[in-house]
C-alpha cells in the first residue's frame, strides 16, 4: 500500500467519526461528540502530515491540512488550526485548496480575536469538557484535561466528595462547572459522565 493509499484510508476514517459526531450533537450527546470529533482530527492530522512529502501537484496534501484544521477548530484548538493552515500556505497550493485554506484561516483568525475580547470569567460559565486526570484527597485537588484547548485545570474539590464520587470518575470523560472563588481559585461545582 502506498503514502497516499494509507493516507486516504485514514482520511475516510477521520470523516466517519466526524460524521458520527455531528449525529451525536444533533441527538444531544456532547460528550460522544467531543470524543468522536477529537479522533477525527487526530486521524485527519496525522492523514495530512502523511501527505507532506508528496509532490505539490497532489492537491489532495492541502485538502486534508484544511480538513485537519477545520476540525482542530471545531474543538477550539485555534493555535493548532492556525499552524496547519499555514503549513498549507506555505507550499504551492493552488485553486480550490488555496481557496479553502485562505477561507478557514480567515474564521480562525475571527476566532481568535472574539476569544481575545471575551472576558475570562464569562468562558467559566460554560461547561468543560473532557478527561478526569486524577484526585488528590490529602489535598483536596483533582486534575482536569479539557479537550478543547488541550488544557489542564487544578480544581479545589472537598475530600468527601473526592472519596465518594470522583475517584470513581478518574479516566473517565467528563463533563464539568467550574467558578472561581474569592482568593482567585478554580472550583468544582459539578461534574458528571459526559453522555
Amino acid at each position: 500500500m502506498t503514502n497516499v493509499e494509507i493516507a486516504n484510508k485514514i482520511h475516510e476514517l477521520a470523516m466517519e467519526l466526524a460524521d458520527i459526531a455531528d449525529i451525536a450533537k444533533m441527538k444531544g450527546k456532547n460528550g460522544v461528540a467531543l470524543q468522536n470529533l477529537s479522533q477525527a482530527y487526530i486521524l485527519e492530522r496525522a492523514a495530512a502530515l502523511r501527505l507532506q512529502n508528496e509532490p505539490d501537484e497532489n492537491e489532495w496534501k492541502y485538502l486534508y491540512l484544511k480538513s485537519a484544521a477545520w476540525l482542530a477548530y471545531q474543538l477550539g484548538c485555534y493555535q493548532e488550526a492556525l499552524q496547519l493552515t499555514d503549513l498549507g500556505l506555505s507550499g504551492t497550493a493552488k485553486g480550490v485548496a488555496l481557496h479553502r485554506l485562505k477561507e478557514v484561516k480567515s474564521e480562525i483568525l475571527k476566532k481568535i480575536s472574539e476569544e481575545e475580547t471575551t472576558p475570562q470569567k464569562s468562558k467559566m460559565n460554560v461547561p468543560l469538557y473532557g478527561i478526569l486526570a486524577s484526585a488528590d484527597v490529602e489535598q483536596e485537588l483533582i486534575k482536569f484535561k479539557e479537550t478543547k484547548k488541550q488544557v489542564y485545570y487544578s480544581l479545589r474539590v472537598p475530600k468527601h466528595l473526592i472519596q465518594k464520587t470522583i475517584r470513581h470518575l478518574i479516566g473517565e470523560w467528563v463533563e464539568i462547572n467550574v467558578s472561581t472563588n474569592e482568593d482567585g481559585v478554580l472550583v468544582l461545582d459539578g461534574i458528571r459522565r459526559a453522555a
